[in-house]
This record gives C-alpha cells, sequence and structure tokens, in this order.
C-alpha cells in the first residue's frame, strides 16, 4: 500500500484490488460517506494502485516509477481537483494554476503535499468555497493525451458537491467528459454530500458507499489519545480526519468543559452564569478546533441524557456522567439540542459570537 500507516475497509478494499486484478475499471466512481472515514485516502491509494507496475498482493507496491511519482507529488497522470479560490485570467488558455496569485499558488501547493503524505489532512484555502470552471478545463487540455505502457490519466475531484455550488457550471462540464470519456481515463468523485451532487452525474459514476470504520479500525489511528473517561470511537462517531486533527491536551480541555457544562446546567439560577459565558468566549475566539470539541461534546452531552432516560442499559460516552444531567434536561421547556444546532449555525457564519453564547445559555435554561 501507499499508506503502510493507514487501514481501510476491508469490503471496499477488496472491491478495489478485483477491478485492478481483473483488469475491467469503470471510467468512473463516486466515493461518498460520512464525514472522516477515509473516502480520500481509499481514492488515492486507488489512484496508485491503477497505474502500479508491480502490485504486491493485489496492493500498490510503493517502489515502483509510477508509485514514487505519485508519493513526491509529481505524477503527470494524476489530476487533482478541489474548491479553489477564483483567480484572474490573462486569456482563455491559461491553466487553472497561472491564474493564482503567488500566494494562493504557494498554499495549493503546499496543501498538496500535506493531502499525498497525509491523506487525511485537510484541504482549506482562503475563500475557496467552489470548484471552479477552469479547473475542469484544465482537466480537459490534458485527459484526452494518449498514455503509455497501458496507463490512465486519473482525475480526483475532492468535495465534489461542490462542482454544484453556487450553480452547476463546473459539473455540466465535468458531464461532458463522463458522457463520452476519454479512453484509458477514470474519475474519482469523492464527497460527504452526494445528495448535493447533481442526479446526471451521480449517474454515470459507479456508486461505493464508504460505512463508518469499524471501532478497531479507528482505534488504530488513537496513538497516544486513548482516554478512559470518553468513549472516543462513540464521540467522533467514527470520524478519523476530525480525531487526527486533534491535539493531546484537547481531552483534558473537553473534560474540563464538560464538568462545567454539567454544573451550568445543574445549577438553579436563571441568570448568565458569567464564568461559564467568558469560558467560552475565550475558547471560540481562540481555540477553532476546540471549538468544534466543545460543539461536539454539548451534543453528546444530550445524547447521553435523552438515551439514559429511554435505554435502561445505555453506556453513556462520558464516563463521569450521572442522572442528575437526564432528569434535569428533561425538566427543562426548551429542546436542548435545537439550541446547540443553532448556536452551531450563529458560529460558523459569524454572528456575534457574545450575542450567540448568550442566546445559547439562556436557550439551554429556559
Amino acid at each position: 500500500m501507499i499508506y503502510t500507516n493507514h487501514k481501510l475497509d476491508l469490503k471496499n478494499l477488496t472491491k478495489l484490488k478485483k477491478f485492478k486484478k481483473n483488469k475491467r475499471i469503470p471510467h468512473a466512481f463516486l466515493f461518498h460517506g460520512s464525514e472522516g472515514v477515509g473516502k480520500e485516502f481509499a481514492a488515492i491509494e486507488f489512484a496508485a494502485l491503477i497505474n502500479c507496475e508491480s502490485p504486491v498482493e493485489d496492493l500498490s507496491c510503493r517502489t515502483c516509477h509510477s508509485c514514487l511519482k505519485l508519493l513526491s507529488n509529481n505524477h503527470d497522470l494524476v489530476n487533482y481537483v478541489f474548491p479553489l479560490p477564483k483567480g484572474k485570467k490573462v486569456n482563455n488558455n491559461d491553466g487553472i494554476e497561472k491564474s493564482m496569485s503567488e500566494n494562493v499558488a504557494t498554499e495549493f501547493r503546499i496543501n498538496l503535499d500535506k493531502k499525498i503524505k497525509n491523506p487525511y489532512h485537510e484541504i482549506k484555502l482562503k475563500n475557496a468555497n467552489t470548484i471552479l470552471i477552469d479547473s475542469i478545463r484544465s482537466i480537459k487540455k490534458t485527459i484526452f493525451r494518449t498514455t503509455e505502457n497501458n496507463s490512465y490519466r486519473i482525475v480526483l475531484i475532492f468535495e465534489a458537491e461542490k462542482l454544484c455550488f453556487p450553480n452547476n457550471e463546473a459539473a455540466n462540464s465535468l458531464l461532458k467528459l463522463l458522457e463520452e470519456p476519454p479512453k484509458k481515463s477514470i474519475f474519482i468523485l469523492v464527497t460527504s454530500k452526494a445528495d448535493l451532487l447533481i442526479d446526471t452525474v451521480k449517474s454515470r459514476c459507479l456508486d461505493i458507499y464508504f460505512p463508518k470504520p469499524s471501532p478497531e479500525i479507528f482505534n488504530f489511528y488513537c496513538e497516544t489519545l486513548s482516554n478512559d473517561s470518553i468513549n472516543l470511537y462513540r464521540f467522533f462517531d467514527g470520524n478519523i480526519k476530525l480525531l487526527k486533527k486533534i491535539e493531546k491536551n484537547s481531552l483534558s480541555d473537553i473534560e474540563k468543559f464538560y464538568l462545567k457544562f454539567k454544573k451550568f446546567i445543574l445549577s438553579e439560577s436563571d441568570k448568565i452564569d458569567l464564568e461559564m459565558l467568558y469560558y467560552l468566549i475565550d475558547i471560540f475566539k481562540s481555540k477553532s478546533n476546540l471549538s468544534q470539541l466543545i460543539i461536539l461534546a454539548m451534543k453528546c452531552f444530550f445524547k447521553d441524557a435523552i438515551s439514559s432516560i429511554y435505554i435502561a442499559e445505555y453506556e453513556p460516552i462520558f464516563s463521569f456522567f450521572d442522572k442528575q444531567i437526564a432528569k434535569k434536561i428533561n425538566s427543562l421547556e426548551s429542546n436542548f439540542l435545537d439550541k446547540i444546532i443553532e448556536f452551531e449555525k450563529d458560529y460558523i457564519l459569524n454572528v456575534n459570537l457574545e450575542l450567540a453564547i448568550i442566546n445559547l445559555l439562556q436557550g439551554l435554561k429556559k
């Protein structure tokens, strides 16, 4: 395998290996499933296998000329497409990189290098909200060229749903390639939001669903993050990408938050808890990764509380959960989960942070 320090769902791995072994590879795939379950990892691994010159046990060898070029991000037959900020073109013959500013081009290359080294790296460029039609046009300039030694030209499209945002311009351009695919070409579309892709694109791809990884595969990535107080598999809902983003001390921060949050919920006071207010403001202003985990912790807090009421043998996600929390939440009039989701949307949309947190705290204690 290209990635010797990663594990992939065995069912899909076996399926992909068969395509190569039988020498019958469909021209387009749709890899879809929840966020962080290994879809992009599988796409890069499969791209390596397709052109591998000396497969080992039906997997890429990692040592042939093709594998080495892919690992060094220097493979002329493998193209990566993902959301980019709109650049300025001098003329229509310019490639996508020529339209980028020097800073964006550097950021583009750095992120792509990181992605090749770590398939769970999240590529996020400033103002990159859509897959540009120019990215598809750049592909069209090379995809029809012949290849040597039965090699394939491969196009990997990450966050493929953004082909359709803010309109279907890029999706329609890609559709023409999928309707009449060039010989020896393979397209792999990867998305966590397949429902946002237009049906005509989806219908021309072989659908491969990636389920949530097993606890065994997930725990393989926990490394030094194992924790007796939090069931990490259930806390992250199997999201390996999010797991790999967090720092070791984040788990102790989550425990600290949980105890503060528990005290806040159980308090009989209707007044704004200033200590909790300033604590959350500090986190959401300065610690983006921890902010995401705090929102997740609030949702899991609610899940533990409700599930413990209706499921007799329920095992809480947090070991320090107690049934006082369930009784308190059950007695409140507010829809706890709706308030958290509303705050999450406000936070993503950059609504006034202090006001959003005040609304959250008041809403939870209504």
